[in-house]
């Protein structure tokens, strides 16, 4: 692999697409991605720091391998370069990685957050497990991967489980062997404020909004380091919290809220523990997203079942006029699983077309 200046990046090599296998006692499925890319002349090399590309992997010759800060020239300029490359030079930003994804599915046809984003990483070259309490969900999700050639493997999985959690963990690794991003997309919301909120929602609440992020980095934190002090690469850790978890926009959704808030805090603290080992942990705060959410809850939540009518209630409120979509949400979370972030963590990507900086105070009593 030529890395001189101006050179392209490396060819990656297209492997036809395999078929859909579901296994009977665990219920996966796999497929070959055309996207994997043969290494066979730098497996016996030791990896750059995270966040350099493919295309400088012979430059290990160059560099110090056990080098992990910014003070190395040649690996700067050499980055420099890196980021006057096209799109098409770089190839798959996802490239190598493995994404571990918790919350999958949809709750109904068209493209949920999870669902979008696993299609998307895929199409980027990432190895997509992925788990959803609704194995039906999660199936055709990996149908659409594996439909454009991608490799996709899916288990159902109860966040509220911790068992469940680390066996999904263990399965990732035993089919892929690494876990290279961990994004986690379960939640939902349920109306009510301290009063009329039952004990039993407030806790179940928690136990799907927070808790399982908890649960998740319990279990994947160690595999992120143990990658990082083998080959210097952590990964990238992607929280979906929610606006709710800033403003108060509307609907009493305490416990939702209360949760989200946490989360983002969540995710700060924890990426600042684990900066040194380069594990990034970052989180994406969507607004009003028009997913099947919508139509499925919050149309029978929130109003009559008037799907139109909450829809246009809802793009109403946000100033660019419109709900944002499934893949706004999963182009955000591309760009924190990509190394084009390696220097972003503890911090929030907030997709919500100008809703939380422009939200007016609630009206009273609401």
């Amino acid at each position: 692999m030529n890395c001189n200046p101006g050179s392209s990046m490396a060819t990656f090599l297209g492997i036809p697409a395999g078929e859909i296998k579901v296994y009977p006692h665990h219920r996966h499925v796999n497929a070959t991605s055309k996207y994997e890319t043969s290494r066979k002349d730098t497996s016996d090399q030791p990896a750059l720091p995270y966040g350099h590309t493919l295309a400088n992997r012979r430059m290990q010759d160059l560099v110090d391998p056990a080098w992990h800060g910014g003070n190395n020239v040649v690996l700067q300029e050499h980055m420099r370069q890196d980021a006057h490359m096209t799109q098409a030079q770089l190839g798959p930003r996802l490239a190598g990685k493995v994404a571990l994804i918790f919350g999958v599915g949809s709750v109904g046809p068209g493209w949920g957050n999870g669902r979008a984003s696993a299609v998307l990483f895929a199409r980027h070259g990432a190895r997509v497990f992925g788990t959803d309490l609704d194995l039906s969900a999660a199936e055709e999700t990996a149908r659409l991967v594996t439909e454009e050639g991608g490799t996709a493997t899916i288990m159902q999985s109860d966040v509220t489980d911790e068992t469940a959690i680390a066996e999904a963990v263990e399965r990732c690794l035993a089919t892929y062997g690494r876990i290279d991003v961990l994004l986690n997309n379960v939640g939902g919301s349920m109306p009510g404020g301290p009063v009329e909120m039952t004990t039993e929602v407030w806790d179940h609440q928690f136990a799907t909004n927070i808790r399982y992020v908890f649960l998740t980095c319990k279990y994947v934190l160690p595999v992120m380091e143990r990658q990082f002090d083998s080959e210097g690469r952590g990964g990238s850790i992607i929280n979906l919290a929610s606006i709710a978890g800033l403003r108060h926009f509307g609907p009493n959704v305490v416990a939702y809220a209360a949760a989200k808030s946490g989360l983002i805090k969540f995710s700060q603290v924890t990426a600042v523990q684990y900066a040194s080992k380069q594990i990034r942990v970052n989180t994406i705060v969507p607004g009003l997203m028009n997913t099947p959410l919508v139509e499925v809850r919050l149309s029978h939540q929130r109003g009559d079942g008037d799907v139109d009518a909450i829809r246009r209630s809802r793009d109403a409120q946000v100033p660019m006029g419109h709900m944002g979509e499934g893949w706004d949400v999963a182009n955000a979370a591309l760009f924190l699983a990509s190394d084009e972030s390696r220097y972003i963590t503890a911090t929030e990507i907030i997709v919500d077309g100008g809703l939380s900086a422009a939200c007016p105070p609630p009206p009273a009593h609401a």
